[in-house]
C-alpha cells in the first residue's frame, strides 16, 4: 500500500502488521510536482512514525546518493525507492527530460548509482527499483520492473468507488474494465476484451518495434500503460527503451563476471538476489568445477 503517512500511526501499523500488509511512504519533490496529475495538489511532506517504513521518492538525477545515505540515516526507514519521473497526461518525455542528450547524461547518473548502491555495504537500505534492474539486466525476470508484465498477470487495480482497472494507471479510462460488482468471479475480469485489445496490441511490437531488440527478453517490451499515455499504444514507450538500451548491458558488465572475492564485497542485498536466483558467474562457477569436481553448477546466459 502507498499513502502520504499523514495519517499513519502505531494502531496503522498494528493493524497493517496483523494482516500482513506492505506499506510504503510517498516523499514528493520539484519533479514530482512537475509530473503530477493535479497540480492544484501541493508537494507533501512524509513523516516518520514508530514503524520500518518504505519511502518512494521521485528522481532527483543530481543527488541520488546523497538522498540515498540521507534516508539510511532516518532511523524507521528501511526501504527507499525513486521513481523515474515518468511524464503526465498530455506531457512528452521532453518536456520532463529534456533532450535525448539530457536524457543519457541522467541514465549515466542513475547507472554510477546503481554501482555505488552494489558495493554499499554499510547498513544499506533495500532499493526495489535498483534490484529490478539489476534483475533485469542479468536476466533473472524478463522485465525491468516486476509490474512491467501486469497485463499479463493476476493483477488488477481497485479504486475507492470499486472501479476496476488492470493497471495502477487509475486515471486513465483505458484501463477501465468495469465495476467490481460487474464480475461474479474473479477469473472473470480477465476476460474482459478491453484486455484482450490492449495484449493484442502489445503482442504486434514483437514483429515490429521490439523484433531486433537485444533487450526484449529484459524488458518484457516495457510498460503498457506508458505506451499508452505516450502514443496510444503504437509504439513501447520511449524512455523505459532508452534506459534498457543504454543501462542493461552497463549492469550486466559490472555483475556478470565476479570473483568470490568480488561477490563478498557486494551490497548484501544484491548477493542475496543473486542467490536467490541461482547465478554463478563464469570465474566462480570454473573455481567450483576445480573444487568440487563437477560440472553441476551453471551460469546465467549473457545478454
Amino acid at each position: 500500500m502507498q499513502t502520504n503517512g499523514t495519517l499513519f500511526n502505531e494502531k496503522w501499523q498494528e493493524l497493517f502488521d496483523k494482516y500482513n500488509i506492505d506499506y510504503s511512504v510517498s516523499n514528493d519533490g520539484l519533479l514530482n510536482d512537475k509530473t503530477r496529475r493535479y497540480p492544484e495538489v501541493h508537494t507533501s511532506e512524509y513523516m516518520c512514525s514508530p514503524a520500518q517504513l518504505g519511502v518512494i521518492s521521485p528522481i532527483t538525477i543530481d543527488h541520488l546518493i546523497e538522498n540515498y545515505e540521507h534516508m539510511k540515516k532516518e532511523k524507521y526507514i528501511e526501504s527507499y525507492t525513486e521513481n523515474w519521473g515518468f511524464p503526465a497526461p498530455g506531457q512528452t518525455v521532453q518536456e520532463v527530460w529534456g533532450s535525448e542528450e539530457d536524457i543519457d547524461n541522467a541514465i549515466d547518473k542513475y547507472f554510477e548509482y546503481i554501482k555505488y548502491y552494489i558495493y554499499d555495504q554499510d547498513h544499506p537500505l533495500i532499493n526495489r527499483d535498483v534490484l529490478d534492474f539489476i534483475s533485469g539486466g542479468l536476466g533473472f525476470q524478463p522485465s525491468t520492473c516486476i509490474f512491467t508484465n501486469c497485463f499479463a498477470s493476476d493483477m488488477i487495480c481497485i479504486n475507492t468507488e470499486g472501479n476496476v482497472f488492470k493497471c495502477d494507471e487509475i486515471d486513465n479510462p483505458d484501463f477501465y474494465l468495469g465495476h467490481y460488482t460487474d464480475f461474479k468471479t474473479y477469473d472473470d475480469i480477465f476476460k474482459s476484451p478491453i484486455l484482450s485489445d490492449h495484449l493484442a496490441k502489445k503482442e504486434k511490437w514483437k514483429e515490429t518495434y521490439c523484433k531486433d531488440c537485444d533487450c526484449l527478453g529484459h524488458c518484457s517490451q516495457g510498460c503498457w500503460a506508458r505506451a499508452s499515455r505516450e502514443s496510444n499504444g503504437e509504439h513501447p514507450y520511449s524512455l523505459m527503451c532508452r534506459l534498457s538500451k543504454r543501462m542493461l548491458p552497463k549492469i550486466y558488465e559490472e555483475l556478470g563476471d565476479l570473483t568470490p572475492a568480488q561477490f563478498a564485497k557486494l551490497n548484501p542485498y544484491v548477493q542475496e538476489l543473486l542467490l536467490k536466483n541461482l547465478y554463478i558467474p563464469a570465474s566462480m562457477k570454473e573455481e567450483a568445477i576445480k573444487k568440487n569436481g563437477n560440472n553441476n553448477t551453471h551460469t546465467n546466459a549473457s545478454m
